[in-house]
């Protein structure tokens, strides 16, 4: 492992025997060291890869401020979480995790709290990722000795949320989430019903949806998957008959695109349009049934 640039007295950045560019964190690290300069292991406490966080200026400052045992159970959470909800979880979830669960221990020591406003929309969007923010907090307290309040659940489910889009922005997620919930509502407020959100079609529908924000963020306009029985190139006639005989949905479909064109500038191919109308009529047809 070989200095590449000192960021601080105590962060430096370096290339270790593959060419990866890793930031190593220990007292005094970077102290009178040089480009170039082979890093003795013993002097490293923490290493992390920088990949996707931002400025190394703004990653120097957070790793420094965190805690060696923030930073212990962030890494639990993390390998756990890869475990239990995916290989999307990767090393680059670690460093804003172990910043924000630093905060929240000072925050327990200081006797303030934080409420945060999204938990009723995790619990039916994402709740794989919430059930697993409030196992995390078992994680935090063994590795730390401090139980976190159970509102940390939320937080801790929006990293990996945010994991899944490929984005370390929190405002990215809150906008996806308040898209997901705006097109839920133009549904119910079409169609006069209140859906079940545990049923198997709002599931559905939702991971549908997830997977449109995915592709679209990598500019893909594939579906998801194919419709069976569809004959190649004949997209356009197929969704000629879904718009024939089912108007309403058709129009909620439409509806719906143009929301997301306004949201995010994305536009709505003949697929997806097909796609959503056929899943705003099993939602409607499945809520009706049950009304």
């Amino acid at each position: 492992m070989r200095v590449k640039q000192v960021l601080n007295n105590s962060v430096v950045l370096g290339v270790d025997d593959n060419g990866t560019e890793v930031i190593m964190l220990g007292p005094g690290l970077g102290f009178r060291s040089q480009p170039g300069d082979e890093v003795d292991p013993a002097a490293v406490q923490r290493t992390f890869v920088p990949d996707g966080i931002g400025s190394l200026e703004r990653l120097a400052a957070m790793v420094e401020e965190i805690s060696i045992d923030a930073v212990a159970a962030a890494e639990e959470v993390m390998r756990v979480g890869r475990e239990k909800l995916g290989s999307y979880v990767t090393a680059r979830v670690l460093i804003p995790l172990a910043d924000h669960i630093g905060f929240a221990l000072r925050r327990v020591q200081d006797g303030a709290a934080v409420e945060y406003p999204l938990r009723s929309e995790l619990s039916y969007l994402y709740p794989a990722e919430l059930a697993y923010g409030h196992e995390a907090l078992d994680l935090i307290e063994h590795r730390t000795g401090v139980r976190l309040p159970a509102s940390e659940a939320v937080p801790i489910a929006m990293h990996f949320v945010n994991a899944q889009y490929g984005s370390d922005d929190m405002r990215e997620y809150i906008r996806l989430t308040s898209a997901l919930e705006q097109i839920l509502q133009i549904i119910e407020d079409e169609y006069g019903i209140r859906y079940d959100e545990g049923s198997v079609e709002v599931a559905r529908f939702i991971t549908h949806l997830r997977f449109l924000f995915v592709r679209a963020r990598l500019h893909d306009t594939e579906p998801t998957v194919p419709i069976v029985g569809r004959p190649e190139g004949d997209a356009d006639a197929l969704l000629e008959a879904v718009r024939a005989s089912k108007p309403r949905q058709y129009a909620s479909a439409v509806r719906i695109g143009g929301l997301l064109a306004d949201l995010f500038a994305w536009q709505v191919d003949q697929d997806e349009l097909l796609y959503l109308s056929l899943h705003v009529a099993r939602l409607t047809g499945a809520a009706a049934a049950r009304n």
